[in-house]
Protein backbone atom coordinates (compact mmCIF):
# COMPACT_ATOMS: atom_id res chain seq x y z
CA UNK A 1 0.00 0.00 0.00
CA UNK A 2 1.28 3.46 -0.90
CA UNK A 3 0.98 6.55 1.30
CA UNK A 4 1.64 10.15 0.39
CA UNK A 5 3.83 11.75 3.06
CA UNK A 6 5.46 15.18 3.23
CA UNK A 7 9.11 15.41 2.16
CA UNK A 8 11.84 15.66 4.77
CA UNK A 9 13.30 19.04 5.54
CA UNK A 10 16.77 18.07 4.35
CA UNK A 11 19.15 15.21 3.61
CA UNK A 12 20.60 15.30 7.15
CA UNK A 13 17.25 14.97 8.90
CA UNK A 14 15.26 11.93 9.94
CA UNK A 15 11.53 12.22 10.51
CA UNK A 16 10.18 11.13 13.89
CA UNK A 17 6.47 11.06 14.73
CA UNK A 18 4.77 11.48 18.12
CA UNK A 19 1.35 10.19 19.20
CA UNK A 20 -1.41 11.42 18.84
CA UNK A 21 -0.65 14.38 16.53
CA UNK A 22 2.26 12.81 14.62
CA UNK A 23 3.99 16.14 14.19
CA UNK A 24 7.18 16.12 12.19
CA UNK A 25 10.43 16.37 14.16
CA UNK A 26 13.88 16.71 12.62
CA UNK A 27 16.63 14.69 14.26
CA UNK A 28 20.26 14.22 13.15
CA UNK A 29 20.60 11.23 10.88
CA UNK A 30 23.05 8.58 12.06
CA UNK A 31 25.61 7.53 9.40
CA UNK A 32 24.79 4.25 7.69
CA UNK A 33 27.09 1.33 8.51
CA UNK A 34 28.30 -1.18 5.95
CA UNK A 35 25.74 -3.92 5.43
CA UNK A 36 22.86 -1.95 7.04
CA UNK A 37 20.09 0.16 5.51
CA UNK A 38 21.57 3.24 3.95
CA UNK A 39 20.24 6.77 3.57
CA UNK A 40 18.42 5.93 0.38
CA UNK A 41 16.27 3.39 2.25
CA UNK A 42 15.10 6.08 4.66
CA UNK A 43 14.38 8.46 1.78
CA UNK A 44 12.30 5.75 0.10
CA UNK A 45 10.40 5.09 3.32
CA UNK A 46 9.36 8.66 4.06
CA UNK A 47 9.39 10.46 0.73
CA UNK A 48 6.18 11.17 -1.21
CA UNK A 49 4.88 7.97 -2.73
CA UNK A 50 7.14 5.79 -0.61
CA UNK A 51 5.80 2.35 0.38
CA UNK A 52 5.23 2.43 4.11
CA UNK A 53 2.61 -0.16 4.96
CA UNK A 54 4.74 -2.28 7.27
CA UNK A 55 6.97 0.28 8.99
CA UNK A 56 7.77 0.09 12.70
CA UNK A 57 6.29 3.56 13.26
CA UNK A 58 2.82 2.58 12.11
CA UNK A 59 2.82 -0.61 14.21
CA UNK A 60 3.90 1.25 17.33
CA UNK A 61 1.27 3.95 16.76
CA UNK A 62 -1.44 1.36 16.15
CA UNK A 63 -0.63 -0.43 19.40
CA UNK A 64 -0.70 2.89 21.27
CA UNK A 65 -4.06 3.67 19.69
CA UNK A 66 -5.60 0.37 20.83
CA UNK A 67 -4.28 0.85 24.34
CA UNK A 68 -5.50 4.44 24.50
CA UNK A 69 -9.06 3.53 23.52
CA UNK A 70 -9.17 0.03 25.08
CA UNK A 71 -9.80 -1.73 21.77
CA UNK A 72 -9.44 -5.49 21.29
CA UNK A 73 -9.81 -7.32 17.95
CA UNK A 74 -9.38 -10.90 16.76
CA UNK A 75 -6.55 -11.47 14.29
CA UNK A 76 -8.53 -10.97 11.06
CA UNK A 77 -10.35 -7.93 12.40
CA UNK A 78 -7.07 -6.54 13.72
CA UNK A 79 -5.47 -6.68 10.27
CA UNK A 80 -8.50 -4.95 8.76
CA UNK A 81 -8.49 -2.20 11.40
CA UNK A 82 -4.76 -1.70 11.10
CA UNK A 83 -5.20 -1.00 7.38
CA UNK A 84 -7.79 1.68 8.05
CA UNK A 85 -5.65 3.10 10.85
CA UNK A 86 -2.68 3.27 8.48
CA UNK A 87 -4.72 5.36 6.05
CA UNK A 88 -5.71 7.72 8.85
CA UNK A 89 -2.10 7.86 10.05
CA UNK A 90 -0.85 8.79 6.60
CA UNK A 91 -3.57 11.40 6.24
CA UNK A 92 -2.58 13.00 9.54
CA UNK A 93 1.09 13.19 8.58
CA UNK A 94 0.29 14.56 5.13
CA UNK A 95 -2.13 17.26 6.33
CA UNK A 96 -0.05 18.34 9.33
CA UNK A 97 2.94 18.72 7.04
CA UNK A 98 1.23 21.36 4.91
CA UNK A 99 2.16 24.98 5.37
CA UNK A 100 -0.42 27.56 6.30
CA UNK A 101 -3.20 25.32 7.61
CA UNK A 102 -5.08 26.73 10.59
CA UNK A 103 -5.79 23.33 12.19
CA UNK A 104 -4.09 20.05 13.08
CA UNK A 105 -5.23 16.48 12.80
CA UNK A 106 -4.43 13.68 15.22
CA UNK A 107 -5.42 10.19 16.24
CA UNK A 108 -8.97 10.05 17.58
CA UNK A 109 -11.12 7.10 18.51
CA UNK A 110 -12.37 6.97 14.92
CA UNK A 111 -8.97 6.43 13.28
CA UNK A 112 -9.67 2.74 12.58
CA UNK A 113 -13.31 3.19 11.61
CA UNK A 114 -14.45 3.20 7.98
CA UNK A 115 -16.18 6.31 6.70
CA UNK A 116 -19.40 4.32 6.32
CA UNK A 117 -19.23 3.07 9.91
CA UNK A 118 -18.50 6.58 11.11
CA UNK A 119 -21.46 7.98 9.21
CA UNK A 120 -23.87 5.26 10.29
CA UNK A 121 -22.90 5.18 13.95
CA UNK A 122 -22.02 8.72 14.88
CA UNK A 123 -23.24 11.21 12.30
CA UNK A 124 -26.89 12.05 12.79
CA UNK A 125 -29.37 12.07 9.94
CA UNK A 126 -30.99 15.40 9.17
CA UNK A 127 -33.87 13.98 7.16
CA UNK A 128 -36.91 14.78 9.29
CA UNK A 129 -38.84 17.97 8.58
CA UNK A 130 -39.26 20.06 11.72
CA UNK A 131 -42.64 21.30 12.97
CA UNK A 132 -43.08 25.00 12.26
CA UNK A 133 -45.70 25.83 14.91
CA UNK A 134 -43.27 27.20 17.50
CA UNK A 135 -40.46 28.38 15.25
CA UNK A 136 -40.91 32.05 16.04
CA UNK A 137 -41.61 34.10 12.92
CA UNK A 138 -39.13 37.01 12.85
CA UNK A 139 -41.81 39.13 11.11
CA UNK A 140 -44.44 38.50 13.76
CA UNK A 141 -45.07 40.93 16.61
CA UNK A 142 -43.35 38.54 19.00
CA UNK A 143 -40.43 38.11 16.61
CA UNK A 144 -39.95 41.86 16.12
CA UNK A 145 -39.93 42.42 19.89
CA UNK A 146 -37.31 39.69 20.33
CA UNK A 147 -35.20 41.07 17.48
CA UNK A 148 -35.29 44.54 18.96
CA UNK A 149 -34.16 43.22 22.34
CA UNK A 150 -31.22 41.48 20.68
CA UNK A 151 -30.00 44.56 18.85
CA UNK A 152 -30.00 47.03 21.73
CA UNK A 153 -26.22 46.53 21.94
CA UNK A 154 -23.71 45.31 19.39
CA UNK A 155 -22.45 41.78 20.13
CA UNK A 156 -19.15 41.65 22.04
CA UNK A 157 -15.91 40.76 20.27
CA UNK A 158 -15.68 37.41 22.05
CA UNK A 159 -18.04 35.08 23.93
CA UNK A 160 -17.24 31.94 25.96
CA UNK A 161 -20.21 30.28 27.67
CA UNK A 162 -18.04 27.43 28.84
CA UNK A 163 -16.00 29.78 31.03
CA UNK A 164 -19.22 31.44 32.16
CA UNK A 165 -20.44 28.12 33.58
CA UNK A 166 -23.38 27.58 31.22
CA UNK A 167 -22.10 24.42 29.52
CA UNK A 168 -22.23 20.91 31.00
CA UNK A 169 -19.38 18.37 30.58
CA UNK A 170 -18.74 16.88 27.14
CA UNK A 171 -20.97 13.94 26.27
CA UNK A 172 -20.30 10.92 24.08
CA UNK A 173 -22.86 9.40 21.72
CA UNK A 174 -21.26 5.94 21.83
CA UNK A 175 -22.67 4.65 18.56
CA UNK A 176 -26.15 6.11 18.99
CA UNK A 177 -27.20 8.75 16.46
CA UNK A 178 -28.37 11.10 19.20
CA UNK A 179 -26.54 14.31 18.30
CA UNK A 180 -29.84 16.07 17.57
CA UNK A 181 -31.01 15.33 21.12
CA UNK A 182 -27.68 16.33 22.65
CA UNK A 183 -27.54 19.69 20.87
CA UNK A 184 -31.12 20.64 21.79
CA UNK A 185 -30.72 19.42 25.36
CA UNK A 186 -27.45 21.31 25.80
CA UNK A 187 -28.87 24.54 24.38
CA UNK A 188 -31.72 24.21 26.88
CA UNK A 189 -29.21 23.53 29.69
CA UNK A 190 -27.42 26.73 28.74
CA UNK A 191 -30.37 29.10 28.88
CA UNK A 192 -31.66 27.34 32.03
CA UNK A 193 -28.34 28.04 33.75
CA UNK A 194 -28.32 31.63 32.57
CA UNK A 195 -31.78 32.18 34.04
CA UNK A 196 -31.48 30.16 37.27
CA UNK A 197 -27.69 30.38 37.87
CA UNK A 198 -27.70 26.59 38.32
CA UNK A 199 -26.17 24.22 35.77
CA UNK A 200 -28.00 20.89 35.67
CA UNK A 201 -27.26 18.34 32.93
CA UNK A 202 -30.59 17.41 31.34
CA UNK A 203 -31.71 14.02 30.04
CA UNK A 204 -30.66 13.29 26.48
CA UNK A 205 -32.04 9.78 26.94
CA UNK A 206 -35.52 11.17 27.54
CA UNK A 207 -35.43 12.81 24.11
CA UNK A 208 -34.09 9.62 22.49
CA UNK A 209 -36.74 7.39 24.09
CA UNK A 210 -39.75 9.66 24.17
CA UNK A 211 -39.73 11.90 21.07
CA UNK A 212 -40.13 9.17 18.43
CA UNK A 213 -43.90 9.05 18.74
CA UNK A 214 -46.31 11.43 17.05
CA UNK A 215 -46.34 14.42 16.87
CA UNK A 216 -42.59 14.77 17.49
CA UNK A 217 -41.18 12.45 14.85
CA UNK A 218 -37.58 11.83 15.90
CA UNK A 219 -36.11 8.37 15.36
CA UNK A 220 -34.25 7.36 18.51
CA UNK A 221 -30.67 6.32 17.80
CA UNK A 222 -31.25 6.49 14.05
CA UNK A 223 -31.24 10.27 14.04
CA UNK A 224 -33.62 13.15 14.35
CA UNK A 225 -33.94 16.89 14.32
CA UNK A 226 -33.01 19.38 17.00
CA UNK A 227 -36.22 21.37 16.44
CA UNK A 228 -38.37 18.27 17.00
CA UNK A 229 -36.52 17.93 20.30
CA UNK A 230 -37.36 21.52 21.32
CA UNK A 231 -40.96 20.78 20.41
CA UNK A 232 -40.91 17.74 22.69
CA UNK A 233 -39.44 19.74 25.61
CA UNK A 234 -42.07 22.44 25.11
CA UNK A 235 -44.90 19.90 25.28
CA UNK A 236 -43.58 17.36 27.78
CA UNK A 237 -40.81 19.10 29.73
CA UNK A 238 -37.50 17.46 30.57
CA UNK A 239 -35.91 15.88 33.66
CA UNK A 240 -32.25 15.78 34.70
CA UNK A 241 -29.67 13.34 33.41
CA UNK A 242 -29.32 11.88 36.90
CA UNK A 243 -33.05 11.05 36.91
CA UNK A 244 -32.99 9.51 33.42
CA UNK A 245 -29.38 8.55 32.50
CA UNK A 246 -27.97 8.12 29.01
CA UNK A 247 -27.53 4.52 27.81
CA UNK A 248 -26.76 5.07 24.08
CA UNK A 249 -29.68 2.90 22.95
CA UNK A 250 -33.33 3.65 22.26
CA UNK A 251 -35.88 2.17 24.63
CA UNK A 252 -39.40 2.60 25.94
CA UNK A 253 -40.20 6.02 27.34
CA UNK A 254 -40.12 5.99 31.14
CA UNK A 255 -43.20 8.09 31.71
CA UNK A 256 -43.18 7.37 35.45
CA UNK A 257 -40.03 9.54 35.53
CA UNK A 258 -40.80 12.11 32.83
CA UNK A 259 -44.22 13.01 34.28
CA UNK A 260 -42.95 13.44 37.81
CA UNK A 261 -43.20 17.20 38.40
CA UNK A 262 -40.71 16.92 41.25
CA UNK A 263 -38.07 15.73 38.78
CA UNK A 264 -38.86 18.10 35.91
CA UNK A 265 -36.20 20.76 35.37
CA UNK A 266 -38.13 22.39 32.54
CA UNK A 267 -41.86 21.85 32.87
CA UNK A 268 -44.37 21.63 30.01
CA UNK A 269 -44.93 25.15 28.72
CA UNK A 270 -41.71 26.59 30.18
CA UNK A 271 -40.08 26.44 26.75
CA UNK A 272 -41.92 29.09 24.75
CA UNK A 273 -40.48 28.36 21.32
CA UNK A 274 -37.20 28.52 19.43
CA UNK A 275 -35.63 31.32 17.47
CA UNK A 276 -34.39 30.58 13.93
CA UNK A 277 -31.18 32.45 13.12
CA UNK A 278 -31.39 33.85 9.62
CA UNK A 279 -29.37 31.69 7.24
CA UNK A 280 -26.00 33.20 6.42
CA UNK A 281 -26.37 36.09 8.88
CA UNK A 282 -23.11 36.17 10.88
CA UNK A 283 -24.21 39.25 12.86
CA UNK A 284 -27.43 37.57 13.98
CA UNK A 285 -25.55 34.38 14.89
CA UNK A 286 -23.15 36.45 17.01
CA UNK A 287 -26.11 38.18 18.67
CA UNK A 288 -27.69 34.81 19.40
CA UNK A 289 -24.51 33.27 20.80
CA UNK A 290 -23.91 36.39 22.88
CA UNK A 291 -27.33 35.75 24.45
CA UNK A 292 -26.98 31.97 25.01
CA UNK A 293 -25.50 28.76 23.52
CA UNK A 294 -26.97 27.96 20.10
CA UNK A 295 -27.61 24.58 18.45
CA UNK A 296 -26.59 24.20 14.81
CA UNK A 297 -26.16 21.55 12.12
CA UNK A 298 -23.00 20.98 10.07
CA UNK A 299 -21.54 18.63 7.50
CA UNK A 300 -19.33 16.33 9.56
CA UNK A 301 -18.62 13.86 6.75
CA UNK A 302 -15.13 15.02 5.62
CA UNK A 303 -12.46 12.53 6.67
CA UNK A 304 -10.43 15.34 8.23
CA UNK A 305 -13.24 16.18 10.63
CA UNK A 306 -13.20 12.83 12.41
CA UNK A 307 -9.43 13.28 12.94
CA UNK A 308 -9.58 16.94 14.01
CA UNK A 309 -7.45 17.72 17.07
CA UNK A 310 -6.82 21.46 17.36
CA UNK A 311 -6.85 24.85 15.67
CA UNK A 312 -9.50 26.54 13.52
CA UNK A 313 -11.10 24.07 11.15
CA UNK A 314 -11.88 24.86 7.53
CA UNK A 315 -12.24 22.33 4.75
CA UNK A 316 -12.55 22.34 0.99
CA UNK A 317 -14.43 19.05 1.31
CA UNK A 318 -17.37 20.34 3.39
CA UNK A 319 -20.71 20.39 1.60
CA UNK A 320 -23.48 22.46 3.15
CA UNK A 321 -25.97 20.41 1.10
CA UNK A 322 -25.19 17.36 3.25
CA UNK A 323 -25.42 18.81 6.76
CA UNK A 324 -25.76 15.80 9.00
CA UNK A 325 -24.53 16.46 12.52
CA UNK A 326 -25.82 18.66 15.34
CA UNK A 327 -23.44 20.65 17.53
CA UNK A 328 -23.66 23.33 20.21
CA UNK A 329 -22.06 26.70 19.49
CA UNK A 330 -20.67 27.85 22.83
CA UNK A 331 -18.86 31.02 21.81
CA UNK A 332 -16.78 32.86 19.27
CA UNK A 333 -13.58 34.85 19.13
CA UNK A 334 -10.44 35.75 17.22
CA UNK A 335 -7.03 34.08 17.49
CA UNK A 336 -3.59 35.68 17.32
CA UNK A 337 -3.23 35.43 13.50
CA UNK A 338 -5.99 36.90 13.53
CA UNK A 339 -8.64 34.42 12.39
CA UNK A 340 -12.27 34.71 13.44
CA UNK A 341 -13.86 31.49 14.65
CA UNK A 342 -16.91 29.85 16.19
CA UNK A 343 -16.24 27.63 19.19
CA UNK A 344 -18.45 24.57 19.43
CA UNK A 345 -19.03 21.59 21.66
CA UNK A 346 -19.18 18.20 19.97
CA UNK A 347 -20.72 14.97 21.28
CA UNK A 348 -17.94 12.47 20.53
CA UNK A 349 -16.22 12.45 23.92
CA UNK A 350 -13.14 14.29 25.14
CA UNK A 351 -10.80 12.26 22.90
CA UNK A 352 -11.92 14.25 19.86
CA UNK A 353 -10.72 17.80 19.20
CA UNK A 354 -9.63 19.97 22.10
CA UNK A 355 -11.15 18.00 24.96
CA UNK A 356 -14.35 17.51 22.98
CA UNK A 357 -14.50 21.09 21.65
CA UNK A 358 -13.62 22.50 18.25
CA UNK A 359 -13.20 25.79 16.47
CA UNK A 360 -14.49 26.53 12.98
CA UNK A 361 -13.61 29.45 10.73
CA UNK A 362 -16.24 32.18 10.95
CA UNK A 363 -15.97 33.12 7.29
CA UNK A 364 -17.77 35.88 5.44
CA UNK A 365 -21.37 34.68 5.44
CA UNK A 366 -23.27 32.50 3.02
CA UNK A 367 -24.08 29.14 4.55
CA UNK A 368 -20.94 29.27 6.67
CA UNK A 369 -18.11 26.74 6.93
CA UNK A 370 -19.57 23.23 6.67
CA UNK A 371 -23.05 24.78 6.65
CA UNK A 372 -22.83 26.10 10.22
CA UNK A 373 -24.98 29.15 9.34
CA UNK A 374 -27.62 27.15 7.50
CA UNK A 375 -29.86 25.88 10.32
CA UNK A 376 -29.23 27.27 13.79
CA UNK A 377 -31.72 27.77 16.61
CA UNK A 378 -31.89 28.61 20.28
CA UNK A 379 -34.74 27.96 22.74
CA UNK A 380 -36.62 30.68 24.60
CA UNK A 381 -37.65 29.97 28.20
CA UNK A 382 -40.27 31.68 30.33
CA UNK A 383 -39.15 34.41 32.68
CA UNK A 384 -40.59 32.63 35.72
CA UNK A 385 -39.22 29.09 36.12
CA UNK A 386 -39.80 26.64 38.93
CA UNK A 387 -37.69 23.50 38.44
CA UNK A 388 -38.78 20.55 40.57
CA UNK A 389 -36.94 20.06 43.85
CA UNK A 390 -35.50 16.79 42.49
CA UNK A 391 -34.00 18.54 39.45
CA UNK A 392 -30.37 17.78 40.30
Amino acid sequence: MTYILPPKSGPDCLVRLSFPYFRLHCEPREPALHGQKGENSEVDKFSPGGSWAAGDDIDEAYEQYKQEYHLHFNSSEDAFRRGIFAESYARIVEVNGRNGLSYKLGITEFAAMTDEEFSNLLVCKDSISPPVARIIDPLSEEGIRHKNRLRVLAPPKAVDWRSAGAVAPVRKQNGCGSCYAMAATEATEGILQIKTKKLVPLSVQQIVDCSSSSPFGNDGCKGGFQVNSYYYIEERGIVSESSYPYVAAAGACKTNITRDVHKQCVRPGDLLGWWPIKEGDIEEMMEGVAKQPVSAIIDANPADFKLYRSGIYESEYCDSATISHSILITGYGTDEKPLNYWEFKNSWGTGWGMGGYGRMIRGEGGEGECGILKQAYYPLLAEELEPGEQCV
